[in-house]
């Protein structure tokens, strides 16, 4: 099947339409204040921490995760020398969901995170990298709370 000469032209020129009509939209739709992440200053890897801290705290609220249900340790860092955020939440919480959120939250800050599922444990263990290196580990409790254990008991 041979194309003529015409409908190439025709062709590349439709292309090169969608790629302009593409780059405008994506400057018009562009993410909530990513324009702000890139004009910022360079900062330190405590700032950033602080940062990536803030954006763990904000998505879990998104969530609905209550306060009270998050414990944070950036005081003891873990064994590997990352701060680590525990999130209680219950079996039926979608973890999913909050690993795209989280990661999407993320990818302003040039910052990627890597899940892992513990099954004895009944945790997710959600690794936040920049630049390769972990920077804090959010770790998502899937056990039932000791609230709602009382509460199924004492029927």
């Amino acid at each position: 099947m041979t194309v003529s000469p015409r409908a190439r032209i025709w062709i590349v020129v439709l292309l090169a339409c969608c790629a302009v009509a593409l780059l405008i939209l994506t400057r018009l739709t562009g993410r909530a204040g990513s324009s702000q992440v890139r004009n910022a200053p360079q900062r330190s890897v405590h700032s950033e921490a602080r940062t990536i801290s803030q954006q763990v705290e904000a998505v879990a609220a998104s969530f609905n995760i209550p306060r009270g249900a998050m414990r944070l340790s950036p005081k003891q860092p873990t064994s590997s020398g990352v701060p680590e955020v525990r999130l209680q939440v219950g079996p039926e919480f979608s973890s999913f969901e909050f690993h795209s959120a989280l990661a999407g939250a993320l990818a302003d800050l040039d910052a990627t995170v890597v899940g892992t599922e513990h099954l004895r444990e009944k945790n997710i263990s959600l690794q936040v990298l920049k630049n390769g290196s972990p920077v804090m580990l959010v770790i998502l409790d899937m056990r039932k709370s000791p609230e709602q254990l009382r509460k199924e008991s004492s029927h």
